[in-house]
């Protein structure tokens, strides 16, 4: 039995290796989207094995081929031959290139520049599939991008290609006459050769909608990638890990989540090819092991950091980012091996609200970009708001992971902000690239000045925002992790170059960008064909034209973090033995996660930096105000810092506008004065209840209060009929209208569960004719009740000592006739409620309307009884009738408007359209273009929390007062 247990287990974890094999190289097979790569490399690397073993000594040699900056070799010079052979992994790579002339011109003069292949894998081997015939180059060359087009003055735009020799023979394929056209976005990585290595995942460049990359980000991208770099070259020379260096792999994301995860599955390429190298077709031998990634810096944003953590995680490969704040990432059980060295935004938005209570504003509008960042900021932003009593006026989203937004997008969230114009106060939450647009859009609108901005760090302080908005931007008033420049960063920086920075592959293309030029022999993109002039190459980066982000010591520490992890793993593991030994080589991912977490150090910008029981960065913010500190100049300025939960704000150094140091006031409307009070008829909480048949309820409900003193005051002819008419009169006015509105409830929700058709006769002045129509046959009974047996007052004689005056309807039950028709009301009523028991909890106030007439059933129900049971006390049946009246008029008062009450003056953040009714339900329907035409009344998400043009009352003995708003 224990052997055949033995045998089992064995059998398991073989099938579990098995799985694991198969389930790895289907990821690698489905991210890199080259199968038939594969198939081909896989032919040809069983045909040319024995051909890698006798080239095994040149390996040294194709590795530092492999990390040439650029992977292009600027200083190459021009050959006649555009057939270029170099020696690659034990191959023959022939590089071709293609350059395009003016049309004047019949023939190509080729250049030859140097390519790693495994850079261009992809598209090498593509392009071999695409072009293999004659037609198929004279399609593309008739079809190429708009950005391939040759330049006016005819100079020659080159794009490069490379083309495996042995594999083209091989697999039998024509070769191209001319070469292969071009790619973008060309993938490229920064490589420092290491011991250890560290992935890093930067936004190098931006996120654009037409194309997978877009320009180059100087600042968040070129800065933060230097930056990595220039820590790693510190750890290295302060020997941080005796006699291990650590190197690093970097990797462009564009600022997109789903081209950022196809990156970063180079980082688990190591682990792959190391467990089995049945996909492994970059290697030349089994015999060739890649390095694996022990840990990954990045990436950015919090929407790539996601999507990259789960990938990670399966690796259990510890990830550190250095600008990902959303509150999501601190979820330890979703995300155990992610860590970052930036607060969590739960504490950005807790120093934004005592922002906006500081500068007394309870009226303000937010816009949050579409992303993980945005909507999880802006659902802590809702709660905490709502807490603190400040109402909000418009919420808007800005697109983001979706893609990129029309102009006209931007132009309408500017056009919204404007339909609540004592909002004067906005909160953006959102990254630079699309509040640039924002402001564009202000601009565009006229409305410049109108707004004032407090934003979040996701775009203050960055040059794409302020760069040509400044008169837009200034005022703002912004939250920024508290971060010191990182010492020694600056230098270091402008005393690059294109010659001596060839570990950067997209320092050329921050070069061009910089100067407004195209530097020699580079590779032609998207973005520098327009460039007229040409670099010198003599061109030296200065302080004064460049704005260093103020952000880099999160990219700093994140480094850091990992190196101080090294260090103390080495210790407990090595035991202070120089080099690495078998316990770190490879390090174990769960391991380097434990001495992660521990790191305490002063990073290089001369701060304590520890992490927190989350994993996060200490929240530590500064407060930065955008001003302008003389003519036409602007500037990000230190006005407060928020620490440990307190909030230090110098509102002597704050100036929204130039010779304007007030805030400006947002609020929903000034207090009322003195003899004055508001009127809430035009709130959305009234609106959503029907605002007209409230009316009609509150006068039934009077009447019924009214009744009761009509029951008790002396009896005569007269007063006999009103209390005949009233008291029917009454009830009716109260439950027809409660019966119009749960049929109107009820007949909604009917119909949106058929079709999107909108019901009939569901506008207000529909709904007062049905409540007419009901209350009329209540006037039709009594009016016949009337002439056929007429009120009076009478004599009644119980005893032979009693003589009572009463009307002749008590001594009798005729008083169940005016009864009947209100009782048949509170029945279908009763029935209504109980149909639309099941409809959403916010939507109107359904529930409140059951509950009512549950209450009311039970008191009807004690009072028929009493009533007939008291025939020969007169006195007792009109206490029981008065009784009846006045508890039905109060529990239907109570539990339709106490409510309502409650939201209008205790929490009125809550009196917004959709608190009335879930999102889902609140629909408009945009083929008519009518908000009136909705299925579900129109409900839209961006209504105002409170009614701007409230109107005062003014008591008589103050009629001096003026109105207030």
């Amino acid at each position: 039995m224990a052997m055949f247990g033995r045998t089992a287990l064995k059998m398991t974890n073989m099938m579990c290796l098995v799985g694991t094999i198969v389930i790895i190289c289907f990821i690698e097979l489905i991210v890199t989207r080259d199968v038939y790569d594969h198939y081909e490399h896989s032919l040809l690397r069983r045909s040319h094995r024995g051909f890698h073993q006798q080239q095994q000594q040149q390996q040294a040699e194709q590795e530092q081929q492999h990390h040439q900056y650029n992977n292009i070799n600027h200083n190459s010079k021009h050959h006649g031959n555009s057939n270029y052979r170099q020696t690659y992994c034990g191959r023959q790579v022939k590089f071709y290139e293609k350059s395009h002339h003016t049309k004047h011109t019949g023939h190509h003069q080729p250049r030859v520049e140097t390519i790693a292949m495994k850079h261009k894998r992809h598209y090498g081997s593509q392009h071999q599939r695409n072009n293999s015939s004659t037609s198929s180059i004279t399609e593309q060359q008739q079809h190429h991008p708009a950005w391939m087009d040759v330049t006016p003055e005819g100079h020659e735009q080159t794009f490069l290609m490379l083309q495996d020799d042995e594999v083209g023979a091989a697999a039998g394929l024509k070769q191209p006459k001319h070469g292969i056209s071009s790619v973008w976005p060309v993938k490229r990585e920064a490589v420092v050769e290491g011991d250890l290595i560290l992935g890093g995942l930067m936004m190098v460049h931006s996120r654009e909608d037409s194309v997978t990359c877009g320009p180059i980000m100087p600042q968040g991208g070129i800065q933060a990638l230097e930056t990595m770099l220039y820590t790693l070259d510190k750890i290295n020379e302060q020997g941080l890990v005796p006699n291990v260096t650590i190197g690093a792999h970097i990797l462009d994301d564009c600022d997109k989540d789903t081209y950022g995860l196809e990156m970063a599955v180079d980082f688990i390429k190591g682990s792959i090819s190391n467990i089995d190298d049945i996909n492994d077709y970059d290697n030349c031998s089994k015999g060739h092991k890649k390095k694996i990634i022990s840990g990954v810096v990045g990436a950015a944003s919090s929407v790539t950091s996601i999507q990259v953590a789960n990938l990670l995680r399966l690796f259990k490969i510890p990830q550190v980012s250095f600008f990902s704040t959303s509150p999501e990432l601190s979820n330890k059980q979703r995300f155990e091996y992610f860590s970052r060295t930036i607060p969590s935004d739960h504490y950005q938005v807790k120093a934004i609200v005592d922002i906006v209570e500081k500068l007394g504003w309870s009226y303000i509008s937010i816009i949050y970009e579409e992303s993980n960042y945005g909507i999880k900021a802006f659902e802590e932003l809702d709660d905490l708001l709502a807490k603190h009593s400040i109402c909000i006026a418009v919420k808007e989203k800005l697109v983001k992971d979706s893609g990129v937004a029309d102009t006209i997008a931007y132009d309408n969230i500017v056009l919204k902000l404007l339909t609540k114009p004592r909002a004067k106060g906005v909160i953006i939450f959102g990254s630079d690239q699309e509040v640039a647009e924002v402001m564009k859009a202000v601009r565009r609108q006229n409305v410049t000045g109108v707004f004032s901005w407090i934003g979040s760090d996701g775009w203050s302080a960055r040059n794409l925002v302020s760069d040509g908005n400044e008169a837009e931007v200034e005022g703002t008033l912004s939250v920024q992790p508290q971060a010191n420049p990182v010492i020694g960063f600056e230098d270091y920086f402008l005393n690059l170059t294109v010659i001596n920075n060839k570990r950067n592959p997209w320092f050329v293309e921050f070069w061009e960008n910089n100067f407004q030029c195209k530097y020699p022999h580079s590779p032609y993109t998207p973005y520098n064909k327009d460039y007229k002039n040409v670099c010198s190459t003599t061109e030296k980066l200065s302080k004064g034209d460049l704005d260093f982000e103020d952000q880099l010591q999160f990219v700093s520490d994140a480094v850091m973090a990992f190196g101080y992890a090294f260090k103390n793993m080495h210790q407990e593991l090595c035991r202070g033995k120089p080099g690495l030994c078998d316990a770190m080589n490879p390090t174990k991912g769960s391991e380097l996660l434990k001495y992660l977490r521990k790191a305490d150090f002063i990073g290089l910008s001369g701060d304590r930096f520890n992490f927190d029981v989350n994993g996060d960065g200490p929240a530590r913010y500064n407060i930065i105000h955008f001003k302008q500190v003389a003519p036409e100049r602007y500037k990000w300025i230190k006005v407060g810092e928020y620490y440990q939960g307190e909030l230090r704000l110098n509102m002597q150094d704050i100036q929204f506008r130039t010779k304007d140091s007030m805030p400006p006031e947002s609020v929903c409307s000034r207090p009322c004065e003195r003899g004055q009070a508001k009127k809430h008829n035009d709130t959305p909480i009234v609106r959503a209840s029907g605002r007209e048949l409230s009316y009609v309820l509150l006068s039934g409900i009077l009447l019924c209060f009214g009744v009761t003193y009509t029951l008790v005051i002396k009896p005569n002819d007269i007063v006999c009929g009103v209390q005949r008419f009233w008291s029917g009169f009454s009830f009716t006015v109260v439950y027809a209208a409660l019966l119009t509105k749960t049929n109107r409830i009820a007949r909604i929700f009917n119909a949106s569960t058929k079709s999107a058709k909108r019901p009939s006769f569901i506008s207000p002045h529909s709904q007062l004719v049905i409540c007419g129509i009901l209350v009329s046959f209540q006037i039709l009974i009594n009016a016949v009740w009337m002439i056929v047996s007429p009120a009076h007052a009478m004599h009644y004689y119980p005893t032979r000592e009693d003589n009572l005056l009463v009307c002749n309807s008590y001594t009798d039950a005729s008083y169940m006739i005016a009864f009947f028709y209100p009782i048949f009301l509170i029945v279908i009523c009763t029935v209504y409620a109980v149909l639309t028991r099941k409809t959403p909890e916010a939507f109107n106030e359904s529930k409140y309307i059951g509950f009512t007439m549950y209450t009311t059933c039970v008191i009807w129900l004690a009072f028929i009884p009493l009533y007939f049971g008291t025939a020969n006390n007169v006195q007792l049946r009109i206490f029981t009738m008065s009784m009846t009246i006045s508890l039905s008029a109060t529990v239907t008062l109570v539990c339709l408007f106490s409510p309502k009450l409650y939201i209008i003056l205790i929490r009125p953040e809550r009196n917004i359209r959709q608190s009335m009714m879930p999102i889902r339900y609140s629909t408009i329907n945009k083929t008519t273009g009518s908000a009136q035409s909705s299925v579900m009344a129109a409900v839209i998400v961006t209504a105002a929390t409170c009614n701007e043009n409230e109107k005062v009352i003014k008591s008589a003995s103050n009629e001096n007062i003026p109105a207030a708003y």
